[in-house]
Formats: C-alpha cells, sequence, structure tokens
C-alpha cells in the first residue's frame, strides 16, 4: 500500500472510531466494549490497562458465559453486573425464579464448593462473601419453581364450573 491509501485508511478508521465513540484503547486492549483480546479470542476482559489481572471462569446462567481476565481485586457485585445476571425480580406469570452464585475453588489440589448465596441476599443484606481468586469457578444457577397464583386458581374454579354446568345439564 502506498503513503496516500495508509493515510486514507487511517483517517477512515479515525472516523469510524469517532462516530462510534468507542476509544482507541479499546481496540488495542481488548478492555470495556470489547470483550476480547486479538490474541486471546476465547477470553473476556474486565480490566484497566496495567492492572494485575487473573481468570475467572464464568458458568451457567450468566448472560454473558466463558473466560474472563478481571483485576484482581475485584468486587463479587460488580463483577455479577458485568457477567449479566438474569433479571433479579423479573419472574414469568406462574414461576418464582431463584438465582444463586456459586463459587468452586481448588483447595489442596481439589475442587471443591466454596460458596453458595441467593443473590438478593446479597444485595439485600450486604451479606460479606469471598474475594475472586485465580482460576476461581463462578456459577450462576437458577432455582425455578412453578407458582399457583390468582391466575392459576381462577382457571381451575372456571374449569370445574364448567364441568359441573355440563354435568348438570347432561344429566337432565
Amino acid at each position: 500500500m502506498s503513503n496516500s491509501e495508509l493515510r486514507r485508511l487511517a483517517s477512515f478508521l479515525t472516523v469510524i472510531v469517532f462516530i462510534t465513540g468507542v476509544p482507541l484503547s479499546t481496540y488495542a486492549q481488548g478492555v470495556a466494549g470489547s470483550g476480547s483480546t486479538p490474541t486471546d479470542a476465547n477470553i473476556q476482559t474486565y480490566a484497566r490497562p496495567g492492572e494485575a489481572t487473573m481468570i475467572v471462569n464464568v458458568w451457567g446462567e450468566a448472560n454473558r458465559p466463558g473466560i474472563w481476565r478481571v483485576e484482581r481485586d475485584v468486587d463479587l457485585v460488580e463483577f455479577l453486573s458485568v457477567v449479566q445476571v438474569p433479571g433479579i425480580g423479573l419472574d414469568q406469570i406462574g414461576q418464582r425464579s431463584t438465582p444463586y452464585v456459586v463459587i468452586y475453588r481448588s483447595v489442596g489440589g481439589e475442587r471443591k464448593q466454596i460458596y453458595r448465596e441467593k443473590i438478593e441476599d446479597i444485595l439485600e443484606e450486604g451479606s460479606s462473601y469471598p474475594d475472586l481468586q485465580n482460576n476461581d469457578i463462578l456459577a450462576i444457577e437458577v432455582k425455578r419453581r412453578r407458582t399457583i397464583g390468582l391466575r392459576m386458581i381462577s382457571t381451575l374454579i372456571g374449569t370445574a364450573s364448567s364441568l359441573t354446568l355440563l354435568v348438570l345439564r347432561l344429566s337432565r
């Protein structure tokens, strides 16, 4: 490529970056909006440039599971926001969902569950939780239960009433 072509390409890229509002450091270092670095395509990053990092594996029902490179002192609640835990309090009709955070860690060469708590309890009570460590597995589990609400009760009453009327009509 000639110098003039390189200049045009650089100008074009600068305009694109300016229009999108994403800083060049995002593309160069794979932080913030990019989600991954060019050399580690499968590793997502949540860290400021120059900060010491560690690897945390995110499993389960997080909206952004995978391998994450995060700052060593990242707060669990902050990181849960980054990996996007499924909606708390956004239950479907007839169903109650309870999301849990579970942390697995290698202890004495053996992987063990070291922490399990409802996410709502972490947020409401400000309970203490362990700091994330290198190679931890952060699993988001969602327990779902069917509930009997007014809609279910009214459906059952309506069905029972219809069957009763049908039996009465047929018996005449």
